[in-house]
């Protein structure tokens, strides 16, 4: 793959191929990060998957600082909903990560302007996906609603979908609802697809389940 990039270093696919290699085998997300960065000059939706990178990384100020130059750049947030900028959000969840004090009245107010944007999109899948995992950052009671409410819109595609439950997992888990959580990454790790082990261990949204015999005999 190296070989690969040396002689076509201007086809984003081949960053963002190395990129899902670094990510999914080898856990070097920050390597990761740089090549998503690369690929998205051309494939935006891979912006998302730098600001993970950095998270799964666990470094938040390198992540605040990609939003931050994503915010000069006119980056309207995560993924192309169109309804709302979300790169508020990301920042309040990297500061929840980080656990920085501000991150409560940030998500606070994300969770505000997000049961506005759902109530005239009430089937969006993204919208719905923000929604749990704020809601489980923020501990409220609508955690498991919230987040079941995501998995009733994800999208209809095979591959996709061990991803998306993945994503909702995360609000479950955040929430406290540790043995939701569970069932899903159990049903994405028997999958040939979907995130690996890997990925899911470095997922600081998954931190409350690493005490669980659960989560280490499915680590295992």
């Amino acid at each position: 793959l190296d070989k690969l990039v040396s002689i076509d270093s201007a086809n984003p696919r081949v960053w963002q191929l190395r990129a899902i290699i670094l990510t999914e085998s080898d856990g070097d997300f920050m390597a990761a990060s740089r090549d998503f960065q690369l690929a998205s000059i051309d494939f935006k939706f891979l912006e998302g998957n730098a600001w993970a990178s950095f998270i799964f990384a666990g470094d938040y100020k390198a992540a605040m600082a990609y939003l931050a130059a994503k915010k000069e750049e006119g980056m309207q947030g995560w993924k192309s909903t169109g309804q709302i900028d979300t790169l508020p959000i990301l920042s309040a969840l990297t500061m929840h990560y980080a656990a920085d004090p501000a991150a409560s009245p940030a998500l606070s107010e994300a969770r505000i302007e997000l049961g506005i944007a759902l109530d005239a999109n009430p089937q969006d899948y993204e919208l719905n996906l923000l929604n749990c995992v704020v809601t489980g950052a923020l501990k409220e009671p609508g955690t498991m609603q919230a987040c079941e409410a995501a998995l009733k819109v994800i999208h209809d595609d095979a591959f996709d979908h061990y991803w998306e439950i993945t994503a909702v997992a995360q609000g479950f888990a955040l929430g406290g609802q540790s043995e939701r959580a569970l069932d899903i990454l159990q049903e994405v790790l028997t999958s040939p697809i979907g995130p690996t082990r890997v990925v899911i261990a470095a997922n600081p949204a998954f931190r409350s389940l690493h005490a669980t015999n659960r989560w280490q005999e499915l680590m295992e």
